[in-house]
């Protein structure tokens, strides 16, 4: 499963649907600017 898809699922899964909206495209970008979308979990 790639990065983006990893954040994609998270932020559709808790978001509102304008979050969903909004940060969903920014995890992919565009043709010229492609951006990747992260998910971190950190244990102590």
């Amino acid at each position: 499963m790639g990065a983006p898809r990893v954040a994609v699922v998270s932020i559709s899964g808790n978001g509102t649907p304008e979050q969903v909206m909004e940060w969903v495209p920014q995890c992919y970008g565009t043709a010229d600017d492609v951006m990747l979308g992260a998910f971190y979990v950190s244990e102590p």
